[in-house]
């Protein structure tokens, strides 16, 4: 299957793109699966990566410990470090949810809550993954009889790969949220102006009325319906 992000052809079933991570809608996903995909929904994928110095310390210590026989330590320390790190992010994670679900329907056509929660459903399953490579390194390691090789160290360089792929949907994720925060506020005090601009004119009206006047011609600016957006492309 051709990635159309990349057009890596990737093996027969994979649910991502193997070299960029990008969802392959296409392909049927395992029953097992937890990710939520529609057809509907343009989902997105990072197009680079966010900078980690921590993944960057894994990376380097992993890269030394295979190419420059270094000791394994740095490895473990650095694997550990953002072990820590992801705990402390998987308990924002139900309220991510709970923002995506709350913001289901309330724009036309909005695709961000999918967005986001294909966003971080993909990252948990992305450190999970990694977390699997590298304990079953760890794991093969710990068993190796005396007069047997190290190994395969291609595990450590996935898990890598994988938490890589991980950070960088986490970090897409608040990108996201951060801006749609800001567009959403800004609508609602736009929307919030022309209710208060529409009530004091309703309130002009009524009084004209009861007085006999002529009521004053409606200002252009409430003339003009809201600026309802179809989906959240259309906030800024």
């Amino acid at each position: 299957m051709l990635c159309v992000q990349c057009g890596t052809d990737n093996p027969e079933g994979t649910k991502f793109c193997v070299s960029c991570n990008a969802v392959l809608p296409m392909q049927p996903l395992a029953s097992s699966s937890s990710m939520d995909i529609a057809e509907n929904v343009e989902y997105l994928v990072p197009e680079a990566h966010y900078q980690s110095p921590v993944l960057q310390q894994l990376a380097w210590t992993v890269h030394d410990f295979i190419e420059e026989e270094a000791e394994l330590e740095p490895v473990i320390e650095a694997y550990e470090a953002f072990r820590e790190i992801f705990e402390g992010f998987k308990e924002e994670i139900p309220k991510i949810r709970d923002i995506c679900l709350s913001q289901q329907g309330v724009l036309d056509e909005d695709m961000v809550p999918a967005q986001l929660k294909f966003l971080i459903d993909r990252a948990e399953e992305l450190y999970v993954e990694g977390e699997q490579q590298f304990e079953g390194w760890l794991d093969a390691l710990e068993d190796l009889e005396e007069d047997e090789d190290f190994p395969d160290p291609q595990s450590l360089i996935e898990g890598t790969k994988k938490w890589l792929s991980c950070n960088d949907m986490i970090c897409m994720t608040f990108d996201i949220l951060m801006g749609r925060e800001k567009d959403l506020k800004e609508l609602s005090q736009d929307l919030e102006t022309l209710i208060q601009i529409k009530t004091k004119e309703e309130a002009d009206a009524a009084r004209a009325a009861k007085s006999g006047e002529k009521p004053a011609a409606p200002s252009a600016e409430a003339s003009s319906p809201p600026l309802i957006p179809s989906d959240s492309t259309d906030l800024a």
